[in-house]
């Protein structure tokens, strides 16, 4: 269990696996195929300790009601020390804005527990909302995969997202430095400073 002020992330046990399954096949989870999951898939991963799963799901309940608020997933990618996750909220509780201290819960947790360097993951284009609470938590876009996912009977975009670890608790420390870490005249910077050295060694 993960508690914070507004908000309480349960590790899946098979108390809470009914309750994220049937969040993960909500209307709100709709278009998000790469969280959905079967009965059998999440008991499974359930009988696992949290810290030795290579991935998982939490269950998000608001603290003051203890009603369930949505469902939180990672999958750890140790070989690249990196991880991929998804949030999906239920309507009740979008307004409130309680996303982001679910989100920060989750990935201080797993920057605590893991040598992890970066958080990733893909959005779908035409999901704006998401995009913009991605934003709003310090991720930054990375690319595009045009005509990817296929949902609807349509062909959409990928947009795929990242936040470092140092980006992450200089925003959560209040500290304004992840836009010098990614602004064009650092790159710019690191870029020219290879390539001196790139004529140096030749």
């Amino acid at each position: 269990m993960i508690i914070g002020k507004n908000v309480i992330l349960h590790h899946m046990n098979p108390d809470t696996v009914q309750d994220i399954y049937d969040i993960l096949h909500s209307d709100e989870a709709s278009g998000k195929g790469f969280l959905e999951r079967d009965i059998y898939y999440l008991n499974e991963i359930a009988r696992i300790k949290p810290r030795e799963r290579e991935g998982s799901f939490l269950l998000i309940k608001e603290r003051s009601s203890q009603k369930n608020m949505g469902v939180i997933f990672y999958q750890l990618k140790l070989k690249h020390l990196q991880a991929t996750f998804g949030i999906i909220i239920l309507k009740d509780f979008q307004k409130k804005e309680l996303g982001l201290e679910a989100h920060d819960l989750m990935v201080k947790y797993l920057f605590d527990s893991y040598p992890i360097q970066k958080m990733e993951g893909p959005i779908t284009a035409k999901n704006k909302p998401s995009l913009i609470a991605a934003q709003k938590a310090g991720y930054k876009i990375e690319g595009v995969i045009r005509n990817t996912w296929f949902h609807d009977g349509e062909l959409h975009d990928l947009i795929y997202i990242g936040l470092l670890r140092e980006e992450f608790f200089a925003r959560i420390n209040n500290k304004d430095v992840s836009d010098q870490l990614n602004s064009p005249l650092k790159i710019v910077e690191k870029e020219m400073s290879y390539e001196r050295s790139f004529i140096k060694k030749n």
